[in-house]
């Protein structure tokens, strides 16, 4: 049974037919091409985040940890200068390009960056199954992962199960400690740190 607020707020609930539903999708995608290029990147915001909201709680079954991270990106999109700089909009604002733009949400942003990273990493490293270690049986979770698209069949017959065995326990160190020293690189404005982190 669905209360008052969860049916004011799931839009994608209030049709189930195919045609509303690709009307709903078509909106969400004009809304990332708005992001995208820099137009209206307030409404278009705050109007993605409403509507991927929607559609995570159309299925609360097929919510992934990655929907959260995306719900949080969206969230934080609002309170940050999207238009200010390489958009559409950029030119009702005077700005140099050259300088770096510091507010509380581009900071915030920053720190929620690192956290998802760290919160991945931690959350391959507790797993109670242990699929990110060196000896995970029957195989490494990085072994499954690598089956499903071009680049990723590309890299599986580059190194091999051997070499993805020997890979897997790195994603999660990686994840866990590589944004932190990103972070602490743009905090004392050394690009090399910074640079070696997101290469690494």
């Amino acid at each position: 049974k669905s209360d008052s607020l969860y049916k004011a707020v799931c839009i994608h609930c209030y049709s189930g037919t195919m045609s509303y539903l690709q009307f709903l999708l078509s909106v969400q995608v004009v809304l990332a091409v708005m992001l995208i290029v820099g137009y209206k990147t307030k409404l278009a915001s705050i109007a993605s985040w409403i509507l991927y909201l929607s559609l995570t709680l159309r299925n609360t079954w097929l919510n992934f940890i990655l929907d959260r991270y995306f719900h949080y990106l969206l969230f934080y999109s609002m309170f940050l200068p999207l238009d200010g700089a390489h958009a559409i909009d950029a030119k009702k604002y005077k700005y140099d390009y050259r300088e770096t733009f510091i507010s509380p949400g581009t900071v915030a942003l920053k720190l929620l960056i690192t956290w998802l990273y760290w919160d991945a990493g931690y959350g391959k490293y507790s797993d109670p199954l242990q699929g990110w270690t060196l000896n995970a049986k029957p195989l490494p979770a990085l072994d499954t992962y690598v089956r499903h698209t071009v680049v990723a069949r590309i890299m599986y017959g580059l190194l091999g199960p051997t070499g993805l065995r020997l890979m897997t326990p790195t994603v999660v160190y990686a994840e866990m400690f590589c944004a932190p020293v990103a972070l602490l690189g743009s905090l004392f404005g050394s690009k090399r740190l910074l640079y070696s982190t997101v290469i690494g």
